[in-house]
């Protein structure tokens, strides 16, 4: 009597093969980590304090008379902006990091202060002279 309203489905036979499915995709995943092609790049080589050092050098050499020798404040942003964005492509050792993050810090400060905070432009340019005085190798 209740045969004629059982329809048989194939339900159960699909949550099967997409559970197997699954599964043997997780498997393989874990098998061909090796082969991940992100994998085969090799590592930047390290970079030493004195590689560091004269880059940080190019990039910043003469920053103030390049500085004072733009003749607006729009000139003075894309220029300060443009060492930031350089100073930060860099790769830094371990022991310069404080002094790269305080070079660009005090860029960041300075450009926000030509952006219209005049107490920035000021602490900007008292931060980036203490860094100068603090690392001669900057200047030299």
């Amino acid at each position: 009597m209740f045969f004629n309203f059982h329809r048989k489905t194939w339900f159960p036979f699909i949550v099967l093969a997409l559970s197997l499915s699954l599964g043997l995709f997780i498997v393989w995943s874990f098998v061909n980590k090796e082969n991940n092609p992100t994998a085969n790049f090799p590592e930047a080589p390290a970079i030493t304090s004195g590689q560091y050092q004269n880059e940080a050098k190019q990039i910043v050499k003469d920053f103030w008379l390049q500085f004072e020798a733009q003749t607006d404040d729009a000139a003075r942003l894309f220029f300060t902006s443009e060492v930031e964005q350089k100073l930060l492509a860099l790769r830094v050792p371990a022991e310069d990091r404080s002094v790269h993050f305080e070079l660009v810090s005090s860029l960041e400060l300075l450009r926000q202060g030509l952006v219209g905070d005049v107490e920035k432009l000021e602490a900007g340019k008292t931060r980036l002279q203490k860094v100068f005085s603090d690392n001669l190798w900057l200047t030299k």
